[in-house]
């Protein structure tokens, strides 16, 4: 349905956090452009997983069939200690009856690309932006770098985590990423090469594999592409150094030597997989790995510029949810503008949302460093509880009616409540339920909101349901 007022809309960056508020936004009858600073959409980038309430948010701008393509279907999580040649357990990570879509970035961004153009939205590439402006008539206008300017009710800073839109939101103050210690060495190698090998071979299995080791883990799996790509993972691999020439990305190549000794204490399989790596030529991928600074608030500009996804709240990969929390961003926010009956009110509409999603992200972000700390404990008395807990109920608590469980928040991770909050939560449900965006915005606001809830909650299933 769509929005009662139309708004003009400047979305800063094509990643797949911004090409999904730009599909959602266009399809409900907002004029969006999108200006990506690099010349076109990027080709690398690594595994990432959809999780059910990001699925569900995708399944509504009408991806469904192409996300399918693009997902690997992947049964279980296959848990390893590092020294080991087998796993010691075999869980899953989210409840039953839901859908999560394993996939990469380059391919969700793709996707997400398809949809935005199709639902009206347009892109203009090599634009990064220089100048931010709040104007006296309430408009935002954006400045690109080639002097080009563009006039909007209403600005979104999706431009990943070396926001530019972040600096200007907030001139003055140190808004660079946080950079940590971690730094992910990413592999790939053919599936058919990994199965052939008689030692690698069981990592080659259609599924998550996650090695946990002291101050080191490893996570992969099958591509859709027929690949096998693992993660390395070093917790303390130290900070880059201050003159390192990476390309302003932090990313580089990779030394296969350098992987072999890290890994070598391994187990067999993953020392044998990093073989396969190395003789077959593959390229490795070095990550050093950074988080979003902490903000008291993702509004500015009067409260008509917004950050989302990584540009708002870049976590650490260890809870898998950080795309999947951009997605949920973009889709809350075409669903709060639903409540807009008139542009005056716009800044109201956008406190109201990020009221609503910011204390969702900073608590998978705070999980996020939760996880990487149990997964790299040393070998000692809470390794060995930790592996008890995991060989007892795995991630989720493995409770027998899933339907009976009430979703919690502030339940302790790996328990069913808990489980249930982080991956069958309704971002759409939440925002239409949430009748406190109709204060104010008079009689028309509220009850063209209430019959678009009404339609929502025919068409889907409670957020309390699976």
């Amino acid at each position: 349905m769509p929005s009662q007022v139309s708004l003009t809309i400047i979305i800063v960056g094509a990643g797949p956090s911004g090409n999904t508020t730009a599909a959602a936004l266009a399809s409900d009858g907002h004029q969006v452009t999108v200006l990506e600073r690099n010349s076109q959409l990027q080709t690398r980038g690594g595994n990432l997983i959809v999780q059910p309430s990001a699925v569900k948010c995708l399944n509504l701008i009408g991806v469904s069939e192409s996300l399918d393509k693009v997902a690997v279907e992947t049964a279980s999580e296959f848990l390893w200690r590092w020294k080991d040649d087998v796993p010691f357990t075999e869980t899953k990570a989210i409840p039953d009856g839901t859908i999560r879509k394993p996939t990469d970035r380059p391919s969700l961004q793709r996707i997400t690309y398809e949809a935005a153009i199709n639902a009206g939205a347009k892109y203009l590439f090599k634009k990064p932006v220089v100048k931010v402006i709040e104007e006296k008539n309430g408009k935002i206008l954006v400045v690109a770098e080639d002097g080009s300017d563009y006039l909007a009710d209403m600005v979104i800073g999706a431009d990943g985590i070396k926001s530019r839109v972040r600096e200007l939101m907030f001139p003055g103050n140190n808004m660079s990423p946080i950079m940590t210690p971690e730094c992910i060495f990413q592999t790939e190698v053919d599936i058919g090469r990994v199965q052939k090998d008689p030692v690698a071979a069981p990592l080659g299995v259609r599924s998550h594999h996650l090695m946990f080791g002291p101050g080191l883990y490893c996570v992969g799996r099958p591509t859709a592409h027929g690949t096998v790509r693992i993660l390395l993972c070093n917790m303390n691999y130290g900070l880059p150094s201050e003159d390192a020439d990476l390309g302003g990305t932090w990313n580089s190549d990779g030394d296969p030597e350098e992987i072999r000794e890290m890994f070598k204490g391994f187990g067999a399989p993953l020392r044998a997989y990093i073989e396969c790596v190395i003789r077959g030529g593959y390229p490795i991928d070095k990550w050093h790995i950074a988080t979003a600074p902490k903000m008291t608030t993702w509004l500015g500009f009067g409260g008509r510029c917004i950050l989302l996804g990584d540009a708002a709240h870049a976590m650490l990969p260890h809870t898998a949810q950080g795309v999947s929390q951009g997605i949920e961003d973009g889709l809350a926010l075409s669903t709060a503008l639903r409540w807009l009956d008139k542009r005056e009110n716009l800044s109201a509409v956008l406190g109201k949302w990020e009221a609503l999603r910011k204390p969702r992200a900073e608590k998978m972000f705070n999980v996020g460093h939760q996880n990487i700390a149990m997964f790299t404990l040393p070998d000692g008395p809470e390794q060995e509880a930790r592996d008890q807990k995991l060989l007892a109920t795995g991630f989720t608590g493995q409770p027998t009616d899933w339907e009976s469980i009430q979703m919690d928040e502030n339940a302790p991770r790996m328990t069913p409540q808990y489980t249930k909050w982080a991956m069958c939560y309704d971002v759409v449900a939440e925002m239409l339920d949430d009748h406190s965006l109709g204060d104010g915005l008079g009689d028309n606001g509220f009850y063209e909101s209430y019959w678009i809830w009404k339609k929502y909650k025919s068409a889907f299933k409670s957020r309390r349901v699976l």
